[in-house]
């Protein structure tokens, strides 16, 4: 049975699952919602996700939203790979955390400061909006000082979700802004061509 998967490109927490499903190897049939036209809050779609929002998994009669929880569901149910998310209940409680500094903080930072520009309910951006993102980014840098990744040694489904936070930020800033390189490097040897 494939898995349905509502989603909007713009969106980091549905490339995030994206992304989680090519690692695995898990074919998704693919939904997409313009949220931009806020597609989410039309009859049709409220009638399957009352609560209208992105991302949402449909997997047989099973529904759930929120990108990190779909990420770890996919992992469960699907997932083979310990290491994108581990079995020991430290490191899979440190990548929970990541997870969550991630939907939590960075995306929300990003979020906050360029859709309200991006959907042309402002005119310029806020530079105390920016002064968060940098200081999120910060913390990011921390996790990730002197470790290959967000939780230390191995790549895991954290770094698929910081990554997407991350990327979208570059692409709006228009310039590097934290010390993912080496995350970055090991998406590119993943089999990923939906990213």
């Amino acid at each position: 049975m494939t898995c349905d998967l509502y989603y909007a490109p713009i969106s980091s927490p549905c490339r995030a699952v994206m992304l989680t499903a090519e690692a695995i190897g898990l074919s998704l049939n693919y939904k997409p919602i313009n949220t931009i036209a806020d597609e989410q809050l039309d009859s049709d779609y409220s009638e399957i996700n009352s609560i209208k929002i992105i991302p949402l998994l449909i997997d047989g009669d099973y529904e759930l939203s929120e990108g990190p929880a779909i990420m770890c569901y996919l992992m469960d149910m699907y997932g083979e790979n310990s290491q994108l998310y581990p079995k020991s209940i430290n490191a899979r409680a440190l990548v929970h955390q990541r997870l969550h500094f991630d939907i939590g903080n960075l995306h929300k930072a990003v979020s906050l400061y360029y859709y309200p520009v991006a959907l042309k309910k402002e005119l310029e951006y806020d530079e105390t909006k920016y002064e968060r993102l940098k200081d999120r980014f910060a913390t990011l840098d921390k996790y990730l000082e002197g470790h290959d990744y967000a939780t230390g040694r191995y790549l895991t489904i954290a770094d698929l979700a910081l990554i997407a936070s991350v990327t979208t930020a570059e692409v709006i800033l228009e310039k590097s802004v934290t010390s993912l390189l080496q995350v970055l490097e090991a998406l590119l040897e993943l089999p990923l061509p939906t990213y």
